[in-house]
């Protein structure tokens, strides 16, 4: 339940976040710049405080790993803040940058070989098509964009809407990039997001060195701003405007950060890409955007594709088949309290039918239903138990298996042996089954299970029971004997045990200093060797 707090918090935060970014921008359109920094600058502060401890805590993931994640991410953020200066309007601008799903895939298949099925495949390109139907009816409607020397033209306004795309495009790929690269980083050195947004942000404050113009002009420019009166002082609205953003940004992008740590980047990027349409939304009937019925055929088509990716049928199916389960264990349970009530009750039935009592009949009918009920829960422990991966006796059936019981059978029935119905024969007597039995373990060396004792009740359940092979090996080596199986299943049945001692791939470090590792199977105690670790004497 840990991601789906997650999912709720980047919702709450990155919506919030947008809409302070909008107020924003409808005043200066080019304070992208001023934006980035102040959300760099609160996250570092606080992360030097609370995840660094003011320098005292050292990285867990080497500083140089990070480097390549820190460029990445600063031109992402750089890019898609400053491309609203280039004719991008707000809902175009959250449009667009929804193809990060079809960008992570892209770059899934081409880097890392991942392959998908058709309807996922189907799911993208209804997004896809959704995208480019939203972009082009926004197009009719572009900006004026806020560039030092510009002469306002058609032309001109177009050729700088087309540059402003081209930066969200290079943008959208390289923020793709940037989350397949952080999965295999997470793969290596383990989870760590509080570590690795506090790096990401403050490995990058340096580069905004470069744009120290641009957001010393906008410094002039929110100061200027009408002032809004609070309680006991006066801010200027654009500072507080930037407060809420700066915030909102850090509940976003924290709840992002451990997101990734809870589901794969393609799931991140599907819960990013409906986060953005419902700020897209809120941006429409807040602000008065436009959208035409061509923004909602779009919207529609990305809706329908992204409902098809997550394959809602089967989730619901799934869930559908957990319930019922659930009623099964209820129904289980309420049967054996049924039980006890009935085994109470019985000598009350039985004083009752002195007086020549109906309830009688009722009990009985009650009772043969319980009984049936227990019949069925048996059988179906039996066949959960036929699927454990536990080890038996090998038994190889001889090939005169039902002579031999047919030779035993004659000396235990006697005289009511049958020659030609002897199959028939029945073992309710349980001294006859008794000796049958005994002589069959005997000369078959194999032995009677208990949950089997109850099925054998006649001849012929018992020459079909030591007519069954039984190997031991457990399913999964026999399956990992098997010629054909599929090449992308690979079957290791020598694990890969942690022994401080013995271990290169960490340096002997282990996670769990304090925890013994005992092997409690008296099979493969035999193979591996338990591993009792030493407690310290004092302990924090």
């Amino acid at each position: 339940m840990h991601y789906l707090f997650s999912v709720f918090t980047v919702f709450l935060g990155c919506c919030s976040n947008v809409f302070f970014l909008e107020l924003l921008t409808n005043v200066h359109p080019g304070s992208g710049n001023i934006i980035t920094l102040a959300q760099f600058l609160f996250i570092s502060i606080k992360g030097f405080i609370f995840e660094h401890r003011f320098g005292t805590k050292k990285s867990i993931i080497p500083l140089r790993k990070y480097m390549t994640l820190v460029i990445m991410f600063f031109v992402v953020s750089v890019v898609n803040n400053y491309a609203l200066n280039f004719n991008i309007s707000m809902p175009l601008h959250m449009i667009f940058r929804s193809g990060s799903l079809i960008a992570n895939m892209v770059l899934g298949i081409i880097i890392l070989n991942k392959r998908y099925n058709l309807r996922e495949y189907i799911s993208i390109v209804f997004i896809t098509i959704g995208i480019i139907i939203c972009t082009l009816a926004s197009s009719t409607d572009i900006k004026k964009p806020n560039v030092h020397g510009h002469v306002s033209n058609d032309f001109v306004d177009f050729l700088w809407w087309v540059v402003g795309i081209l930066m969200l495009t290079f943008a959208l790929l390289l923020s793709a990039g940037m989350g397949i690269i952080q999965e295999g980083l997470y793969k290596t050195h383990g989870k760590h997001p509080s570590e690795a947004l506090y790096y990401n942000h403050v490995l990058t404050l340096p580069a905004f060195v470069f744009l120290y113009n641009d957001i010393s002009n906008h410094v002039t420019l929110f100061n200027a701003s009408q002032p809004y009166y609070l309680v006991l002082f006066s801010l200027p609205v654009m500072w507080l405007y930037l407060i809420g953003n700066t915030l909102t940004q850090y509940v976003c992008i924290s709840s992002v950060f451990v997101l990734t740590t809870e589901c794969a980047s393609l799931t991140v990027t599907l819960v990013l890409t409906l986060r953005k349409f419902a700020s897209l939304i809120i941006s429409i009937i807040y602000f008065k955007n436009p959208f035409t019925v061509w923004h909602w055929i779009g919207t529609i088509f990305v809706f329908a594709g992204t409902l098809m990716f997550t394959n809602i049928i089967k989730i619901i199916n799934d869930r559908m088949i957990s319930l019922l389960k659930i009623s099964r264990v209820y129904f289980l349970i309420l049967k054996n309290n049924s039980e006890l009530t009935l085994k109470s009750s019985r000598g009350l039935a039985s004083f009752k039918n002195l007086f020549g009592s109906n309830e009688t009949k009722e009990s009985s009918v009650l009772q043969n239903k319980n009984d049936n009920l227990i019949s069925t829960d048996f059988e179906a422990i039996k066949k959960v138990e036929t699927t454990r991966l536990v080890r038996v006796k090998a038994y190889k059936p001889p090939t005169n298996v039902e002579e031999l019981i047919k030779n035993m059978c004659k000396e235990s029935y006697g005289q009511n042996f049958n020659e030609q119905n002897y199959r028939e024969l029945s073992l309710a007597d349980p001294k006859i089954k008794f000796n049958l039995l005994t002589k069959c373990i005997s000369t078959f060396n194999h032995n009677i299970p208990n949950a089997s004792l109850n099925d054998i009740k006649n001849v012929n359940d018992l020459i079909s029971f030591y007519s069954t092979e039984l190997k031991d090996t457990n399913p999964l080596e026999d399956l990992y004997q098997q010629p054909d199986l599929p090449k992308n299943l690979h079957i290791n049945l020598e694990y890969n045990r942690f022994e401080p001692e013995k271990d290169t791939f960490f340096d002997g470090r282990d996670a769990f200093p304090e925890r013994n590792t005992v092997v409690t199977s008296l099979w493969y105690s035999k193979k591996y060797k338990s591993v009792y670790k030493k407690k310290p004497v004092f302990t924090k």
